[in-house]
């Protein structure tokens, strides 16, 4: 036995990932936000053939996949790193970016690895609740100080669905220093159906001082490959890859990740199915008189009347997993993520015996 221990913060936030983990894989997962609708077979075709490349370390810096990032965005290669998902992303950029002290703005409620990235760089978090579940740039500008180094911005939000249009960004962005850090994570932007898409590649064009986050885990279904990308000035970026673990993106990742912008039919064709797929669940839950929030993202956050926790536990019985809304703040709300027609037809059913 050993009586060297980690320090507190790390143990605690082990204890709390490795607790939601800790699930018999026979249930039906609704509570990730993972893609239910599968992977591009684009994908398959190219990871048939690599095991011959195994015992290679992989591209240094994903350079395939950034050359492909740069020819579909019309930027340049110096503009974008790419990372082990986004988790490995906000750690390097709260890690290159924050001093001891630095203030850092987070929305609440929202994605809690902001919070915790920013901790970890000794950060001090200055959390700013939404209204009427959506982000009010005008209250993050009025929590701006001559210490605020850091703004994190979900958009769409997790866990609220709801989105900032891209003229409510330009609006925030000309009233806020460019001495600001702006981090906008768009996991879930292919999923925008509630106002006009947003073009933040324009924005980062125009504000050097906006970092734009990407992932192949929503809409691409390659969560288990970890893969993301994050897209700013090339300063910016430079400051990124400089901390970031070398060769941390594997090569597998790298060649999924290639074939899968390769299938625009694809992802278009989730985009479509989970729009369906919310329809339906709009449509039942206003026959069964619950609350929601109309959602730009790949899950529906549902107001069930009573305590999240219960409803969560019965729901369990039934081999269904949804997040309850008490970590979040919201004791009586689900979030739900969209699953296949017939996954989101027993939600519903068992949700009517629940709450009769």
């Amino acid at each position: 036995m050993t009586h060297i221990r980690v320090k507190d913060s790390i143990r605690r936030l082990h204890e709390d990932y490795v607790k939601r983990g800790e699930e018999d894989g026979k249930l039906i997962r609704l509570d990730r936000n993972e893609n239910a609708f599968g992977h591009s077979k684009n994908v398959e075709r190219a990871l048939r053939h690599t095991s011959g490349a195994l015992s290679s370390y992989p591209e240094l810096y994903a350079d395939s996949l950034l050359h492909k990032l740069a020819d579909i965005h019309r930027i340049s290669e110096q503009n974008i790193v790419a990372g082990n998902g986004s988790f490995e992303l906000i750690t390097a950029i709260s890690q290159s970016y924050l001093n001891p002290e630095d203030e850092v703005i987070i929305p609440t409620p929202t994605f809690d690895w902001y919070k915790t990235a920013s901790l970890l760089a000794h950060g001090h978090i200055i959390e700013v609740p939404v209204e009427n579940h959506r982000i009010s740039p005008d209250k993050i500008l009025q929590a701006v100080t001559a210490k605020t180094k850091i703004i994190w911005l979900c958009n769409p939000n997790n866990p609220t669905g709801t989105v900032l249009s891209e003229s409510e960004l330009h609006r925030f962005l000309e009233k806020l220093s460019p001495e600001i850090l702006l981090v906008l994570d768009e996991a879930y932007i292919d999923f925008i159906r509630e106002t006009e898409p947003v073009n933040s590649i324009h924005i980062v064009r125009t504000h050097p001082n906006v970092i734009l986050l990407r992932t192949f885990s929503k809409v691409y279904g390659l969560a288990s490959l970890r893969i993301g990308y994050a897209i700013g000035n090339a300063a910016v970026i430079e400051g990124i890859r400089n901390f970031k673990t070398p060769v941390s993106v594997n090569y597998l990742a790298i060649k999924a990740a290639v074939a899968s912008l390769d299938d625009e039919a694809f992802r278009r064709s989730v985009v479509r199915q989970t729009a369906k797929q919310l329809d339906y669940l709009y449509k039942e839950f206003n026959q069964l008189g619950l609350s929601y929030i109309r959602s730009n993202t790949n899950f529906l956050t549902v107001c069930v009347g009573r305590d999240s926790d219960y409803v969560v536990n019965e729901l369990k019985k039934r081999k269904i997993l949804v997040r309850g809304g008490k970590d979040f703040g919201y004791p009586e709300w689900l979030r739900i993520t969209v699953g296949k027609e017939e996954e989101n037809q027993l939600v519903v059913t068992y949700l009517k015996g629940i709450l009769s």
